[in-house]
């Protein structure tokens, strides 16, 4: 059969399975000069452990990429680099040729055979194959990608003859960049994976022959236990050769890759479409997704304008956090969808409304004491509900001039405290106002007011005598001191006894004094007396005195 055939066919960049770099296209144009009479297959046999293996993959793929020559190749990698059957299929295929040195090259089923690397006998050996003679037969294939590493493969072939003619079909299936390198580490290129269809076939004069299979890349493994259900759909190249049963020599080849799809068009919007009473925290999302297994991205467009701006480019991932959104408020949003290959997906734009809002009520009159001490820290409760089921924060005036940050969020309708220290006497109005987490605020509380007394500790007038030094501690404030701890302490001098005295004074109440007295001293020298007296969470005050020790005598 005479036959020009002029196709474009994808060519990939380099790329592995294991990096999953991405393809890009190129193109090959088959010439028609020399004419042949079908396209030529050949399979090589290839080991990986093998240094003319490697070279001769260069010289097969740069013959095929030429376009100089109208052939398809399978790379039929029999051995790994340690010896060991790599592909139980291709060992097979290996077998049924007798093959015992590697590389070797089967053309149209034996017709040629190349051993070794040998680029210059190439050029004979694919036009010897394609200038032959054979049956008129049409083969057409087409494939369709699954998901889930699934491939659907069918072909048919129509006998145009006059009398039945009786073949075989191999149909390879092969990665464009092999997952398998040679042995420094390049790729191989159209490397077999399995047979789709491995069958024998018989067709009636002028009639035709369809055959159909499902190959899964999860079901089929290499000796080495690994499946091939990471096949990426676009680095998939099926060739298909017919032999005849008569000579076993191939009568035509064909191949076929499979066509990107777009990704899914984004669909299933949350909220749905038209929705009314949104809450205000709502994450969009949608369903994606791709029938080729390519990863997607989305970019996504979102505002109150019916043709929203884009806001997120590139986004993995099917949920959008939008933020904290304005209550009874109409929002617009789009999704396009972006596979690896740069097809599109444009989804419809959406919209919904948010709910409306209303503030939470005003907290309760703060529960807490009426009376305090400075320096002590006293706790408050109170409580708000709020309609809209909202969680809650709250702030606190204390009536001194300070206010709380926005604690919380709480659930709303729960008692919630909050605590506060008063440096200073005087009266104070505690009261609380509530905000929901869509900042609405409501009035201020009633308040609550709270007397804080403080308790002021000075030292009195110190004197000396014998053996001893003797001081007042007094409370002038308006609350009772409790805890008030002192301490006399003599520097410098020859101090033998007494050089430091401490105490604790249970309760001063306001007005009153109390009386306190060092240990024995004794010693000699001028020195200073320094007494220190502080109440329980309030300041120290001192009184530095000079003075003079003889012996057992003390001047201050």
């Amino acid at each position: 059969m005479t036959k020009k055939l002029v196709y474009l066919l994808v060519c990939m960049l380099l790329f592995s399975i294991f990096t999953g770099a991405i393809p890009s296209k190129s193109f090959r144009e088959v010439i028609d000069d020399p004419e042949y009479t079908h396209t030529v297959f050949a399979g090589v046999a290839f080991a990986q452990g093998s240094g003319p293996c490697h070279k001769w993959n260069q010289n097969i793929s740069n013959a095929y990429v030429s376009g100089d020559y109208d052939f398809e190749y399978a790379s039929m990698i029999v051995y790994d680099k340690y010896g060991d059957v790599l592909n139980r299929e291709a060992y097979d295929w290996d077998s049924n040729y007798s093959i015992t040195s590697y590389p070797t090259s089967i053309f149209d089923g034996d017709y040629k055979r190349i051993v070794g690397n040998h680029p210059e006998d190439l050029p004979d050996a694919l036009n010897a194959s394609g200038n032959r003679t054979v049956s008129n037969i049409t083969v057409n294939i087409t494939l369709s990608w699954l998901g889930n590493a699934t491939i659907n493969v069918t072909i048919t072939v129509q006998n145009n003859e006059a009398t039945q003619y009786n073949g075989h079909i191999r149909a390879f299936i092969t990665e464009i960049i092999s997952r398998y390198k040679t042995s420094e580490g390049d790729p191989f290129h159209f490397g077999f994976l399995g047979f789709a269809i491995n069958e024998n076939f018989s067709i009636n004069a002028s009639d035709v022959y369809i055959s159909n299979a499902i190959w899964n890349g999860n079901n089929h493994e290499d000796e080495h236990g690994k499946d091939f259900g990471d096949i990426s759909p676009h680095n998939l190249q099926v060739v298909t050769a017919i032999y005849n049963s008569s000579n076993g020599y191939v009568d035509e080849t064909v191949v076929e890759r499979i066509a990107n799809n777009p990704p899914y068009e984004p669909s299933d919007p949350y909220p749905a479409n038209g929705s009314t009473a949104v809450d205000v925290f709502v994450d969009l999302s949608w369903k994606g997704g791709d029938i080729d297994d390519d990863p997607v991205t989305y970019n996504v467009f979102f505002g109150t304008n019916s043709t929203p701006p884009k806001v997120v480019d590139n986004k993995t991932g099917t949920i959008y956090d939008p933020g904290i959104l304005n209550a009874s408020t109409t929002y617009y949003w789009r999704i396009i969808a972006w596979d690896n290959l740069n097809a599109s997906a444009i989804g419809p734009i959406w919209h919904f409304t948010t709910r409306k809002n209303s503030p939470p009520d005003t907290p309760e009159q703060p529960s807490g004491p009426n009376n305090g001490t400075a320096g002590f820290e006293y706790t408050f409760s109170t409580r708000s509900t709020d309609l809209d089921n909202d969680q809650v924060y709250y702030m606190w005036d204390w009536g001194d001039g300070n206010f709380s940050e926005w604690l919380g969020p709480y659930i709303q309708g729960v008692t919630v405290t909050a605590s506060n220290i008063w440096n200073e006497r005087g009266y104070f109005e505690v009261k609380v106002k509530a905000k929901d987490i869509c900042y609405a605020e409501s009035n201020w509380s009633d308040s609550l007011t709270i007397h804080i007394v403080k308790p002021v500790i000075e030292i009195g007038e110190t004197t000396g005598g014998l053996f001893r030094v003797k001081t007042v501690i007094k409370n002038t404030g308006d609350g009772e001191a409790t805890l008030v701890t002192w301490n006399i302490n003599l520097t410098g001098g020859l101090i033998l006894l007494g050089r430091r005295t401490s105490g604790t004074i249970e309760s001063i109440l306001p007005g009153e004094q109390v009386n306190i007295t060092s240990r024995l001293i004794f010693g000699i020298g001028r020195i200073n007396v320094m007494i220190n007296a502080k109440t329980l969470n309030g300041p120290l005050s001192t009184k530095d005195q000079k003075g003079i020790v003889f012996l057992i005598f003390v001047m201050v």
